[in-house]
């Protein structure tokens, strides 16, 4: 896809300094099966699609280690990971960690891996995928969902967070 005949765009540094005040949910992403064997990533570019049909919007830098794993995979989690879960999101962050044996990792028998504890996690099947720029643009339908109520982990001004509630 060619972006669209414009003038000028804003430079990179300043979009990440601007996008690096928009709180966003962390969340780790992963897949398993094929050659490719299992594969994760964490991940702040993931949002709900729809609720009329479940489903969310992943994006993925191609420069990821897991980007043609969780590309030929047909079912995969988003895990929306609870405040206490920092570093599980450095580990998935980390390029060569070994993230599968780390404690709350959960392995399923046909399913894709899945993080207990997390505040939300949701088994998706592969809807759509397109490559846009250097992303992969992915929609999974919700298939399941494992829910814990507690504080979310989020990413604000370049580092993790916990909101506060007001009010």
């Amino acid at each position: 896809m060619n972006p669209p005949d414009i003038d000028k765009t804003v430079e990179e540094a300043a979009f990440k300094d601007a996008m690096s005040q928009v709180p966003a949910a962390v969340a780790i992403v992963m897949a398993e099966g094929g050659e490719i064997g299992a594969a994760g990533f964490t991940a702040s570019s993931v949002c709900p699609f729809s609720a009329s049909v479940p489903s969310l919007l992943v994006c993925v830098d191609h420069g990821t280690q897991s980007h043609r794993a969780i590309r030929a995979a047909e079912r995969f989690t988003v895990n929306f990971l609870a405040e206490d879960q920092r570093d599980l999101a450095v580990l998935f962050a980390t390029r060569g960690a070994d993230k599968f044996d780390a404690p709350g990792v959960m392995r399923s028998v046909g399913g894709p891996p899945w993080i207990e504890g997390a505040l939300a996690s949701m088994t998706c099947v592969r809807h759509f995928a397109s490559d846009v720029e250097d992303h992969l643009i992915l929609v999974g339908l919700v298939t399941a969902v494992r829910c814990k109520g507690t504080n979310p982990l989020i990413w604000f001004d370049r580092d993790f967070a916990s909101p506060v509630r007001v009010g």
